[in-house]
Order: structure tokens, then C-alpha cells, then sequence
């Protein structure tokens, strides 16, 4: 029985030999790969395989893109000589072209030059006759129709005169008939006119009359619309434009309209009264609120409205100094007392722009020694709504336009929106890039 085991393991053991150099034991003892793993392996034997063919076959196209280089190569080195050859062939025939093309043109120049230059002169002698003949049938005709014309041109210029003489005299004749008729008119109820007058200002009498007959009231709004277009040619075109406030005309906006009238000149208290559309319509026009035409019309057609949306809904209050009226306040005291709103607004600009409006121009009233447009320029781009004692706190001590020992600063330079500072003890407003200097000693 031993012999028998014992051959049996031997054989055993020489089979799992065999089986092991066949790799058949390490086949049998691994596990079995799952679908993935099969999957993944096939996945690597594609891409290996899909490289050594991109490998072939970027190394069959290397080798032929050398093989080219070099068969061009070898063409080049072989028949380059013949190729130069044949562009210089070709490049001396297009010159030779050329060389030939120019002497036949240099050729043909010389034999039919002269031609050329007979017929030019030909035609530009006929253009010129043809022009002297036009200028002399002009001359002729006018030598033989000149005085016909100017005797028609005199004809036509005495009837233009005539016509005009006769209307100059008609207008004449009817100005002197229309200025009798109200003469007469005035003569005969001047003194119901003066009744009317007096009952009106003692409060006397009918009040829900009129001071004057309808009659004479049409001609009033006809005359101030005259005097307003005369008044815009005589003081509003030459008057200087709004550059910014001043104390006066900040003290003046901070009053209210009737105590401001009382410090307003004669001049513009009249014009407020007599004819306000064309002293409103300035003062919109130089404030920039308003055109003076826009203006003039619109106080025409509805003064209250516009006074209201001036000083209610405008800037213009703020340009002269004071503060935008309240709506409230405003419409009080249009309605109240026009008049003195309107005043009160003309006058600060006159303060403003340093000069003083007459019925015929405009007048200065710089004071003596103060350099023309520097009260303005302190005052640009003041903040609007700064109280106006700061304004005639920054002037406080100023003689000529000089200040005095103990003054505040003086601003120069440009002024822009202004921020509150505190320099020497004073609130005051610099701007950006503002120099600041001492006063003088």
C-alpha cells in the first residue's frame, strides 16, 4: 500500500508541475473576471491596438512627406538652373514689351505732337470766340435797350414812390384824425374821467366799474404791447447777462414784496405798474427762466399763472439770492399786489448785475474802484439756498471793493456748489480748488 501512495503523490505532484508551466493552475486558482472588468480589458486591447496603428501609421506619413521633401529636392537640384533661366527669359521680354511700348508712344508723340497741339488750340480758340461773341451781343443789346431799361427802372422806382407818399400820407392823415377824435373824446369826459379817478382811489361809487370807458381801455393793452417791443431793442438787448447773486439782492429776495417795493427805484416801480408783462418778461429773460417773447406772451395771455410758476416752480428766486416761494405764498401775493412781486424781482436784478434799468438804456452802478465782474464772480454758484446774512457777512467791511482791516476772507477763483467751512470763526462756502487769501492790512 505504500509503494501505491507513494506513486500516487509523485504523480500528483508531477501533473500540478506540468499544469503550472502551462499557467493552467494560476488560471484555475484566480476568481473569474466580472463583466466589467471583461469589458474594461477588451477596452484596453482597442486602445493599445488603436495606438500601434496610429503609430504605424504616423510613421508611413512621416516617411512620405520625407520622401516628397526629398524627391522635391532632388527636382530643384536637378532642374532649378533651367527654371531661373526661364524667368529671366521672361522677365527681359516683358522689358523688352515695355521699352517698345514707350518709344512707339514717345514715336507717335513726335510725329502727331504738333497735330495735337494745332487742334487744341483750334478748339480753345473757338471757345474763346464763342465767349467774346456772346459778351459783345450782350454789350450790343444793352447799348440799344440800355436806356429803355432805365427808363422803366425809373418808372417803376416813381411809382414805388408814389404809392409810398400816398400811404405815408394817408397813414398821416388818419394818425391825426384818430389823435383828434381822442383829444376831443379826452376833452369831453375829462372831467367824468376825473370822477371815476377820484371815486376809484377814495373807494367811492360803483367799485365794480371801470376807471376808463371801454372805449379808451382797448388802446391800453395796444400801447404796452408797443412799448414792450420798444422796450426790448432799447434796455433789454443791451442789458448785461445775470452772472450770479450779490447781498443786495439777496437782503431784497429775503423781504416780502411790499416792504421790497419800498427800496425799489422809481424806475422800476413804474415799469412794474404801467407795463409789467415787458419788466416781468426781462427779468425771465436774464435769469434764464424764460425767453422775453415766451414771456411777454405769456403775461399777456395770463399773468397770474405766470408769476406763480416764476417764483413757485422756477429757480429764479434762488438765482437772485433768496429762496423758492412757497406755492402757497406766492399765489397771495400775485394776486394780492402783482406789482410789487414783480418789482421786487427787478430790482434784485438790477443789484445783482451791478446796473440800474432807466425807460431809454442801462446805466452802471459799479461803485468806483471795484473791478467790473468781481462781485459777481465771488458770487457764482453760490449754494441757493445760503441765508442771506452770510451774503452780506462775506461783504461785511468792504469799501470800493476793498476790504478792510478786521473783514473776513475774501473768496477768489472759481466757485462752484459750495461746502460749509469754518475759517476765522466764520461760516463760510468754498469751493473746490477755491483760494483762500487774507484780507488786507
Amino acid at each position: 500500500m505504500l509503494p501505491l501512495a507513494v506513486l500516487c503523490i509523485t504523480t500528483l505532484l508531477g501533473m500540478f508541475c506540468v499544469l503550472d508551466s502551462m499557467g493552467l493552475v494560476m488560471r484555475i486558482t484566480q476568481p473569474s473576471p466580472t463583466v466589467d472588468e471583461r469589458r474594461l480589458q477588451d477596452a484596453n486591447q482597442h486602445l493599445e491596438t488603436a495606438a500601434n496603428t496610429a503609430s504605424e501609421i504616423g510613421g508611413n506619413l512621416a516617411n512620405g512627406a520625407s520622401n516628397v521633401a526629398n524627391g522635391i529636392g532632388d527636382h530643384w537640384d536637378e532642374h532649378g538652373d533651367a527654371y531661373k533661366e526661364k524667368a529671366g527669359e521672361v522677365a527681359g521680354h516683358i522689358h523688352n514689351h515695355a521699352k517698345n511700348a514707350a518709344n512707339a508712344v514717345s514715336d507717335h508723340w513726335n510725329e502727331h505732337g504738333d497735330a495735337y497741339k494745332e487742334k487744341a488750340g483750334e478748339i480753345a480758340g473757338h471757345i474763346g470766340n464763342h465767349a467774346k461773341n456772346a459778351w459783345n451781343g450782350v454789350s450790343d443789346h444793352w447799348n440799344e435797350h440800355g436806356d429803355k431799361y432805365k427808363d422803366k427802372a425809373g418808372e417803376i422806382a416813381g411809382h414805388i414812390g408814389h404809392h409810398t407818399s400816398q400811404f405815408g400820407n394817408h397813414v398821416w392823415n388818419k394818425g391825426s384824425e384818430w389823435g383828434g377824435h381822442i383829444h376831443n373824446h379826452l376833452k369831453e369826459h375829462a372831467l367824468t374821467y376825473g370822477q371815476h379817478l377820484g371815486n376809484a382811489l377814495t373807494f367811492n361809487g360803483d367799485r365794480s366799474g371801470s376807471v376808463l370807458p371801454s372805449t379808451f381801455r382797448i388802446f391800453i393793452p395796444v400801447l404796452q404791447l408797443l412799448f414792450a417791443v420798444l422796450y426790448y431793442f432799447v434796455v433789454v438787448s443791451k442789458y448785461p447777462e445775470w452772472m450770479g447773486p450779490t447781498s443786495m439782492s439777496a437782503r431784497l429776495q429775503s423781504d416780502q414784496p411790499p416792504c421790497a417795493t419800498l427800496n425799489t427805484s422809481p424806475t422800476n416801480c413804474l415799469l412794474s405798474w404801467l407795463c409789467p408783462q415787458a419788466r416781468a418778461a426781462h427779468t425771465f429773460d436774464k435769469t434764464r427762466t424764460l425767453d422775453y417773447w415766451l414771456g411777454l406772451l405769456a403775461m399777456f395771455c395770463c399773468p397770474f399763472c405766470t408769476l406763480c410758476y416764476a417764483n413757485s416752480c422756477t429757480d429764479l428766486n434762488a438765482k437772485l439770492g433768496g429762496e423758492r416761494a412757497n406755492l402757497v405764498m406766492s399765489c397771495l401775493c400775485t394776486w394780492c399786489c402783482s406789482p410789487c412781486v414783480i418789482a421786487q424781482d427787478a430790482e434784485s436784478l438790477d443789484e445783482a448785475t451791478r446796473v440800474e434799468t432807466g425807460f431809454c438804456g442801462v446805466s452802471s452802478s459799479m461803485p468806483q474802484g471795484m473791478p467790473p465782474g468781481m462781485d459777481q464772480g465771488m458770487h457764482m454758484g453760490m449754494h441757493p439756498g445760503m441765508n442771506p446774512g452770510m451774503h452780506q457777512g462775506m461783504h461785511a467791511g468792504m469799501h470800493h471793493g476793498m476790504p478792510q482791516h478786521g473783514s473776513p476772507m475774501m473768496m477768489m477763483g472759481p466757485m462752484g456748489t459750495g461746502a460749509p467751512m469754518q475759517t476765522g470763526g466764520a461760516n463760510m462756502y468754498a469751493a473746490p480748488g477755491m483760494q483762500m487769501q487774507q484780507p488786507f492790512r
